[in-house]
């Protein structure tokens, strides 16, 4: 006998056991039957845990609709008594129009999560999205991480992300919500071919023939995560043999690097540009063997807002890229998503951005630090107007520190790999 989408989601949930100690949880709500059917699946189920639950809905601005969408959650939500908020988009950043709106969507998420104290915020993938993501990246040739199932608990930018119906259909869940009567919102980009989702979602229905159904695709997406789980350990050990971390963050690799297995080598080194750079998804492999390649011959590589510095021995660096560091902020802000002025105040309208190369001119001991010169031009200095006043890890403190305002990557350890 089938278990109950109540059941699932419950069960789904047991892997963050600690929620109900939360006090409060949010959830992402676009007003699509998915996140409904969630809304409505999870808003009794943290009634049962006196848990809080706060609804946000993101305006994406590329449909005129999308506004009264949201607004049509918010009156859903003021029927189960729980506060909704509406994220507006200024601008979708170029490119893939899916994509960036996704990344873009998660961002704004995180941020008004952190805003409100959230620790946990729930998002409607189901069993469905589970197949489609598996085709779609076989269709691009990726490897066993690519392939692998999403998992139904993520850790990124600080906050952690449940997926409670990934054991859930679509159909299922738009079944639940004819059964209450609850209306949901058919975006119409569900079925604009010129998407590649929307063209898994046909090939799904056709495979199916073959008895490749999204339950056994999911199956296999789960297999593959299993796997991948063993090549993480794998890497880990393997890090702690050729890999350390520095003080600004940067990732060191003995010569010892080129001798592990080609996996290993690329799980490490995608870790490292993730670590760095903080981003929340790992280089295209093509792009990283070359970026590999040249390091090992001795030249640098510049990679998704990393750089690779070749060092003796064989060994090599992964370090901040300057170009991506982000732009000076006050000097009571956080810089780059990682920097933070500690202990002693700066003083009115002073900022804190990249040293640079001029900078690093003026930092006349910078030679007796163990910083490599591509690290230090990335690390974070302090400036009145033109004046350098501080810059700490080039051997110009004048009583100024920075600590770290957070690890990036997948928050893991430095220890291991990303």
């Amino acid at each position: 006998m089938k278990v109950g989408i109540v059941e699932r989601l419950s069960q789904a949930l047991k892997v963050a056991e600690d929620l109900a100690h939360a006090g409060k949880m949010g959830v992402a709500v676009s007003g699509g039957g998915d996140s409904m059917a969630l809304l409505s699946l999870l808003h009794p189920w943290c009634a049962e845990r006196c848990i809080e639950l706060r609804i946000i809905s993101v305006d994406h601005g590329i449909r005129p609709e999308s506004r009264s969408e949201c607004s049509r959650v918010g009156a859903f939500a003021a029927e189960l008594g729980a506060a909704h908020e509406i994220l507006t988009c200024e601008q979708i950043p170029p490119g893939n129009l899916q994509d960036a709106a996704r990344r873009l969507r998660y961002t704004m998420i995180a941020s008004w999560a952190a805003r409100n104290g959230l620790a946990n915020v729930a998002l409607a993938h189901t069993l469905d999205d589970q197949a489609e993501t598996f085709l779609l990246n076989l269709a691009r040739g990726s490897g066993v991480d690519g392939l692998s199932a999403m998992p139904i608990v993520v850790r990124r930018r600080g906050i952690r992300w449940l997926r409670p119906l990934l054991k859930v259909s679509r159909a299922e869940l738009r079944t639940h919500l004819k059964d209450r009567g609850i209306a949901w919102i058919d975006d119409p980009s569900n079925n604009d071919e010129r998407f590649d989702r929307v063209k898994a979602r046909r090939l799904l229905d056709s495979v199916g023939e073959l008895g490749a159904s999204k339950e056994r695709l999911a199956a296999t997406a789960e297999r593959m995560q299993e796997a991948r789980e063993v090549l993480e350990d794998v890497a880990t050990g393997a890090a702690v043999k050729v890999m350390t971390v520095g003080e600004l963050g940067d990732v060191h690799f003995s010569g010892g690097f080129w001798g592990l297995g080609k996996e290993t080598r690329l799980r490490l080194a995608a870790g490292a540009i993730r670590r760095v750079s903080g981003s929340d998804y790992r280089p295209r492999i093509a792009t990283l063997f070359s970026a590999l390649k040249a390091v090992r011959s001795g030249k640098g590589f510049t990679l998704s807002g990393s750089h690779f510095v070749a060092g003796a021995d064989l060994g090599f660096s992964v370090v901040r890229e300057l170009a991506a560091c982000g732009p000076s902020v006050a000097a009571d802000a956080i810089w780059d998503r990682r920097w933070r002025l500690a202990d002693k105040p700066a003083p009115p309208g002073s900022v804190i951005g990249p040293l640079g190369e001029e900078g690093l001119r003026e930092c006349e001991e910078w030679r007796r630090t163990s910083q490599l010169r591509e690290s230090l031009i990335a690390s974070p200095a302090l400036r009145a107007g033109e004046e350098l006043l501080s810059a700490p890890f080039a051997g110009m403190p004048n009583g100024w520190r920075f600590r770290r305002a957070c690890d990036h990557g997948a928050d893991a350890p430095d220890s291991v790999p990303v």
